[in-house]
């Protein structure tokens, strides 16, 4: 099994720094074989929005607010490489990543190949700003 740790450039960088995320993690992916379960998790700084309309086999119709450029981007991507987002195939009961003053979010996300789909259970957000860990054994 593979996991990737995603940071996408925040929104409304230069396209030049999104292509280049983009095109890194291509490589990245590539080097993975077919038979490799993989899962891309983090925080991909875009919006996939509410709505499946144009991406019903990637989007699963769960999600917050309206899509932006950078959540497109995130869709696209997932087409190119038969990726579906757990995220939104679930009614989970939280899918905001950050919230503040009234305004909630949703930029991470957890991306699988469609043949993978069968190890998904869920997928939700654990609210929290940070999470600690003790490392007094």
């Amino acid at each position: 099994m593979s996991i990737l740790s995603i940071y996408a450039p925040q929104a409304g960088l230069d396209t030049v720094i999104k292509d280049a995320f983009y095109d890194e993690l291509h490589c990245s992916i590539v080097k993975i074989g077919e038979s490799e379960n993989l899962f891309l998790c983090g925080d991909f700084n875009g919006h996939i929005g509410n709505s499946s309309a144009g991406y019903d086999g990637v989007h699963g119709g769960f999600g917050i607010g309206e899509r932006n450029v950078e959540g497109e981007g995130i869709l696209e991507f997932s087409i190119a490489y038969d990726l579906v987002i757990c995220n939104s195939l679930f009614r989970a009961s939280s899918l905001v990543t950050y919230q503040s003053g009234g305004s909630s979010i949703q930029v991470d996300y957890v991306l699988t190949r469609r043949c993978d789909l069968k190890l998904v259970r869920n997928a939700k957000v654990i609210p929290g700003k940070n999470v600690l860990c003790n490392t007094d054994y």
